[in-house]
């Protein structure tokens, strides 16, 4: 049986779905926003913290969502 690793109730593949679709969208990120991915993508998805990616969210659904 396969196990899923989450963080909190959000499955780590998500997470690194998110940081993906945020890089390919680079152009719609801010200068900190890019940098801020840059951050959490070096570090891994594995090890960012609730604010961060409360932060994440926030950036993913506005860059994902289109006008």
């Amino acid at each position: 049986m396969a196990t899923t690793v989450t963080f909190g109730p959000v499955p780590i593949g998500v997470i690194k779905g998110m940081i993906e679709d945020c890089e390919d969208q680079r152009d719609r990120l801010t200068a900190w926003e890019r940098a801020f991915i840059d951050s959490i993508s070096a570090v891994g998805e594995k090890r960012i913290t609730g604010r961060q990616l409360d932060k994440l969210t926030e950036i993913w659904s506005r860059v994902t969502t289109t006008d």
